[in-house]
């Protein structure tokens, strides 16, 4: 996640999907950022995180209008700041953020990773906001800053947490994304091969993971659900 983000049609849905599950269970959620810096990480002048047609879509308004409201004060960059995101009322108050920036280094990046889990282990559900998404073999350098490496999101999941991970499909056919990396995830967590892949169509396509004790499966699919029904299948598809 970088700042310069705060706010684009990929947060609308992020937020939405949130704020949804926050409303079906009142539990605490935890958001880890995965924060990075765009100099650090991507090509110098990329103007990546521009793309906010939604905010003057009838669409995005129809379903969550409080949402694009406080969206629409990240228009200007000089507006998009993690530090005040606790402070817009996006996600309740009970919310906790962990925004530490992801360090390079491996030996680093491992105590990163132990105080993330401290910093939300009071949270029933946690998202994961990687530039991203999971890792992948080509992944080097600075640019491992860029992924969720699949043992942070295991060590979340270990602990008794419901999981949410984004993933950009840039590039690659979303649907086969979706099914290679949930089968590959249900490895791990059998059960979580029958929670649908949410995938917003959106350009870039992106993808959300959820991973859970089974017994949260029936809150999950309902927020699936509430969200798919309310921005409708040009804008959201649930993938089996």
């Amino acid at each position: 996640m970088q700042e310069r983000y705060l706010g684009d049609v990929h947060d609308y849905v992020k937020y939405a999907i949130l704020r949804a599950w926050a409303e079906e269970t009142g539990c605490r959620i935890g958001v880890n950022w995965y924060l990075t810096k765009p100099d650090d990480v991507d090509p110098t002048h990329s103007n990546d995180g521009e793309k906010r047609h939604h905010l003057n879509q009838p669409i995005w308004e129809n379903y969550d209008p409080q949402l694009l409201q406080k969206l629409r004060e990240s228009k200007e960059r000089e507006h998009r700041k993690i530090q005040n995101f606790p402070n817009t009322g996006i996600l309740s108050e009970m919310a906790t953020y962990f925004s530490e920036l992801v360090p390079f280094d491996a030996n680093e990046r491992i105590l990163w990773h132990s105080k993330a889990m401290s910093k939300l282990s009071n949270c029933d559900v946690v998202f994961l906001d990687p530039d991203n998404g999971f890792e992948v073999k080509s992944m080097s350098g600075k640019k491992k800053a860029k992924y969720a490496y699949y043992k942070e999101v295991d060590d979340y999941r270990n602990a008794g947490k419901t999981t949410i991970t984004i993933q950009f499909a840039r590039q690659c056919d979303p649907m086969k994304r979706a099914k290679d990396i949930r089968c590959l995830r249900a490895k791990q967590f059998p059960n979580d091969i029958n929670l649908p892949v949410l995938r917003a169509r959106n350009s870039p396509n992106v993808l959300f993971f959820f991973s859970a004790p089974q017994h949260q499966n029936e809150t999950i699919m309902k927020v699936q659900q509430k969200i798919a029904t309310g921005l409708g299948s040009t804008k959201i598809e649930l993938i089996r």
